[in-house]
């Protein structure tokens, strides 16, 4: 029974967060369900902080991650080789620990997509319309985008509703998520999805386990050698709490 998702789930939550610290001014909830759909690509705690969004201007995005080739997050610091790009994902969230699935809150992505994926307006011309964590992944997005574009990579947006409720989109709701695909797909040439995310599919996407690799950073500039690359590195991907 879906009600007993939300309870369960609610309970998992309430332990997550005893167990939990130094997540500063973040919203647990929040941190809690990013880290349930980052999982899957080996995040570590510093990148899935560096994505929060979420506050005044935010657009309806309190999380948002550019991704290439599935595994590689894409941040105003990380150099890219346009050539060896063969997929990009660009994943944005919503998140609520409640009030259901609101089509009014759907259709916030409705303007922020139009902007976001418009390249002919200036990230800084939308004055205080967006926070500065959403205006700079607008640059980075479009400073990387022109540079990877001509390789034509495949493009997979997604879009996460995520409410704690024992909740369904109703038809409204699935009529704002067919809007905000539509508008996406017409903007960029791109594979979009809108994932509306009650307690039920919450609570499944938590009993999954984490990604056993781990993604491999050079802290210095690598030798090579005949037989690949030797250098310094440091390993990425741990979250705080293995298994979630």
């Amino acid at each position: 029974m879906a009600k007993n998702d939300a309870i369960v789930l609610e309970a998992h939550f309430e332990d997550w967060k005893r167990r939990t610290e130094g997540l500063g001014d973040v919203d647990p909830w929040l941190y809690y369900c990013l880290e349930q759909y980052l999982k899957s690509y080996a995040i570590d705690d510093d990148d899935l902080e560096s994505g929060i969004t979420d506050g005044a201007g935010d657009g309806g995005v309190d999380g948002y991650y550019f991704l290439v080739n599935n595994r590689q997050l894409v941040t105003a610091d990380t150099d890219v080789e346009p050539k060896t790009v063969s997929s990009v994902r660009l994943l944005f969230f919503q998140v609520k620990h409640s009030g259901g699935m609101k089509p009014t809150e759907i259709e916030k992505w409705l303007e922020t997509s139009d902007d976001f994926f418009d390249l002919s307006i200036d990230p800084n011309n939308f004055g205080t319309r967006y926070n500065k964590q959403i205006k700079l992944a607008m640059r980075v997005w479009r400073d990387q985008y022109l540079r990877i574009s001509r390789h034509f990579p495949d493009i997979i947006i997604d879009f996460y509703y995520i409410t704690g409720d024992d909740a369904e989109p109703d038809n409204y709701a699935l009529d704002s998520c067919r809007r905000v695909k539509e508008r996406v797909e017409k903007a960029l040439k791109s594979t979009c999805t809108v994932h509306c995310v009650g307690a039920q599919q919450l609570w499944e996407q938590v009993q999954k386990r984490p990604k056993n690799t781990r993604t491999i950073k050079w802290s210095e500039q690598p030798m090579s050698t005949k037989d690949g690359y030797v250098g310094p590195c440091e390993a990425t991907g741990f979250s705080r709490l293995s298994g979630g």
